[in-house]
């Protein structure tokens, strides 16, 4: 990174950039499902000043950006329809359910039956709709309530649909809206140059910055539904500082010396994690689920830190150039963590019918009867409203004091590391001139066992080492 120096004169500048959706044309997935226009709103903003603290001696360099921007992108959830949140589920015979726009739709595009009622034994005329209550169905349900309330009260705050193109139509469907994501950020650079005389000059540079992106896209953060909160904040916060001292002797003699430590750190939360919602989604169909509008998980977090000393030395001798030199890099890594080994210290559930449907009365699949795909299909609305577990998981990492056993639930998985790396650049001739050039460069690195909190075996922590050189030839001209 080149950072700009100041001069003996003042100098200034002052910016903004702004976009806003006014200006631009409704994006056509838009039009047609007869939305809003997409938003996107975007300040830059900022300026820098230079100068002279002493002339000709001490000059000063600052530049600050900030960035606010808020956008919308239509994205499409699948849902419930009203009957199936009751527990009742609809399905055609003689054919598959299909949803609005297709060949054999059962719905039209607002929802409503185009299929008349079963009638009679077989069912005709067909195709025509009949229904399964599960309600009156699942056993047990009249001494106790048949559909659970804790998840029939998350999947009745959800909006009813509002596109019955996706899903089945008669039990799931679509919900369209445009879910908001915000951007905040700003990077901030700082130098100062020192002349102390013809043979000697340091400078000072400092540089932070802090991007956080709230509902975060990339990472599947966006708000699930309208009213719930971001699934997914990232925060970034890189901070660098570097001070070089050049330094000159003679007119043929030259040697630069860095020194810069560099910090940057990361999280990806919940920014408000629902204890009681233990499942990431309800399942519906191979590759279909309803998702839940929040969830347990709490947080990742990473952060780097690297110190860096670098030192060259550049000889020019009639036409050659030699140069020589170190660069010693001490990174340290340091990991926090509630996803260990695959799963999350955090208890997760899934919906499932491992124990089967026995009792339950299910229609058999077949042509005067259900369709197999929609069977299926019940078979997994039933799961989910009547809350059967399929499966519970929770990661959990080993105590530090005693590698044969677990830390209590919830402990986090922390990681610490370190990762020295040596590299030397040997003086020789570099081709900046006809003849023949050579150089060298012997490598050193290790890293250093982690000290870390996981499952793991006792001594699993290792140091790996890395030497390696390399010898160059080039030939110029």
């Amino acid at each position: 990174m080149i950072t700009r120096s100041g001069t003996n004169d003042f100098h200034g500048t002052a910016f903004e950039f702004y976009r806003t959706p006014r200006f631009e044309a409704k994006a056509y997935t838009n039009t047609i499902n007869n939305l809003a226009k997409d938003q996107f709103v975007q300040h830059i903003f900022g300026g820098s000043v230079g100068g002279p603290i002493i002339k000709n001696k001490l000059f000063f360099f600052t530049n600050l950006q900030l960035l606010r921007a808020y956008d919308t992108a239509l994205v499409t959830r699948t849902v419930l329809t009203a009957q199936a949140r009751q527990g009742l589920f609809r399905y055609v015979i003689g054919r598959a359910n299909a949803p609005a726009g297709t060949g054999n739709a059962a719905v039209n595009n607002a929802g409503a039956v185009v299929l008349p009622n079963c009638a009679g034994s077989p069912p005709a005329p067909q195709p025509c709709l009949s229904s399964y209550n599960i309600v009156a169905n699942t056993p047990g349900s009249v001494a106790t309530p048949a559909l659970d309330p804790g998840l029939l009260a998350i999947l009745n705050a959800m909006p009813l649909p509002n596109n019955f193109t996706v899903g089945d139509g008669l039990n799931t469907a679509g919900f369209n809206f445009g879910s908001p994501q915000h951007e905040k950020q700003y990077d901030f650079v700082m130098k100062f140059d020192y002349t102390l005389n013809q043979k000697n000059a340091i400078y000072v540079r400092y540089a932070r910055g802090r991007q956080n992106s709230l509902g975060d896209s990339a990472n599947g953060g966006r708000p699930i539904f309208p009213g719930t909160p971001n699934f997914v904040d990232t925060f970034r916060s890189p901070d660098n500082t570097a001070i070089n001292w050049r330094w000159s002797p003679t007119s043929s003699l030259v040697n630069e010396f860095i020194f810069g430590i560099s910090r940057f750190g990361f999280s990806f939360l919940t920014p408000e994690p629902d204890p009681a919602i233990l499942f990431a989604s309800f399942p519906i169909e191979t590759n279909v689920t309803i998702p839940a509008p929040n969830t347990n998980f709490s947080y990742n977090a990473r952060g780097v830190r690297t110190l860096q000393y670098i030192d060259n030395l550049t000889y020019i001798h009639g036409s050659h150039t030699f140069k020589g030199g170190i660069n010693f890099r001490f990174g340290r890594h340091f990991d926090d963590r509630s996803n260990v080994a695959g799963a999350a210290i955090e208890p997760t559930v899934t919906f499932g019918s491992g124990t089967g449907f026995t009792g339950f009365n299910l229609p058999s699949s077949g042509t005067n009867s259900i369709n197999a795909n929609d069977l299926t299909r019940l078979q997994n609305v039933i799961n989910d409203l009547v809350g059967r577990v399929g499966s519970v998981s929770q990661a959990f990492v080993s105590d530090p004091g005693n590698t044969n056993a677990f830390a209590p639930a919830g402990t986090r998985w922390l990681n610490r590391a370190t990762y020295p790396e040596l590299d030397f650049l040997l003086p020789g001739q570099l081709a900046t001139a006809p003849e023949p050039g050579f150089g060298f460069r012997p490598a050193l690195g290790s890293e250093a066992p982690s000290k870390c909190r996981r499952p793991a075996n006792p001594g699993s922590g290792s140091t790996r080492k890395n030497r390696g050189a390399a010898l160059k030839h080039t030939t110029v001209g």
